[in-house]
Order: structure tokens, then C-alpha cells, then sequence
């Protein structure tokens, strides 16, 4: 048996990429659209940073929802080299009404580090808070 085979579990899963050349915010708006349809479908709910060159993505849901948006992830020419940074069960949701919010990252090191603050749970796993706030220090 799985660490996700319990009904009760949720699925959370980080991962960072880069983006391919030419991304820019049109681009990423696209996406995050699409997204949010899909995944209101699929019942997956996130989190999704981008600075202008990289994505740290935050998902979860059931286990076959994030294994099947972790294969479309992979097949997606829009960005490379995804990381999985972070990938167990838990207990409940830490995103539980974003489909997918999308927060594009300010230059200063100061208002991204505020943005993590305000934006991501006190109640999330200790390590992923420091994985975001490692995704927004200089670099």
C-alpha cells in the first residue's frame, strides 16, 4: 500500500523549471487560464511562482490527478529541467480554493520574500516553505 492509497490523503507535490526562451507574461497568463479549467476538473489545487526565467509549481490532489498533470508537465516544451522538490501524503490541503494561483515574482528580494509570507501557509510542510523561500532569494 502507497502513502496516497487513503481516501482522507492528499497528494502535494513541488517542482521547479526553467522556461524555455521567449516565455513571457501573455504566455504564462495562458497557462495559468487553462490551468485553472483543468484543474477545477481534476479537483488539483495550487500554487504556480514565476520570476521570468523559472516556475516553482506547488499541486495537489489525488494521486492519479497529480501523477497525470506530472505527465502532462513533463511533455510541456513550454519550459525543461523540472525538479520534483517535494512529493508526500497529507492530511489536508494547503491551497484548498486555488485552482491555480499564479504570482508573478518582483525584482526586489524584499517584496518576493513578502509575497511567500503572505502568500503561502503557515501550515504547510516547514521544508516546502523553505524550498519557496529559497526559490525567491537572490541568486
Amino acid at each position: 500500500m502507497s502513502k496516497f492509497d487513503r481516501r482522507d490523503r492528499v497528494r502535494q507535490l513541488l517542482y521547479t523549471s526553467k522556461a524555455v526562451a521567449g516565455i513571457v507574461e501573455r504566455d504564462v497568463r495562458m497557462i495559468v487560464g487553462a490551468s485553472q479549467y483543468r484543474n477545477s476538473l481534476d479537483r488539483i489545487t495550487g500554487i504556480l511562482l514565476f520570476d521570468g526565467l523559472r516556475f516553482m509549481q506547488f499541486i495537489e490532489g489525488s494521486d492519479v490527478a497529480v501523477s497525470s498533470l506530472m505527465d502532462r508537465l513533463y511533455a510541456d516544451v513550454r519550459h525543461r529541467e523540472v525538479i520534483v522538490m517535494h512529493d508526500a501524503a497529507a492530511e489536508r490541503r494547503s491551497f484548498p480554493i486555488w485552482s491555480m494561483r499564479w504570482v508573478h515574482l518582483d525584482n526586489a528580494h524584499d517584496a518576493r520574500r513578502h509575497t511567500i509570507t503572505r502568500m503561502v501557509p503557515g501550515t504547510i510542510d516547514p521544508g516546502v516553505r523553505d524550498q519557496f523561500y529559497g526559490f525567491v532569494a537572490p541568486g
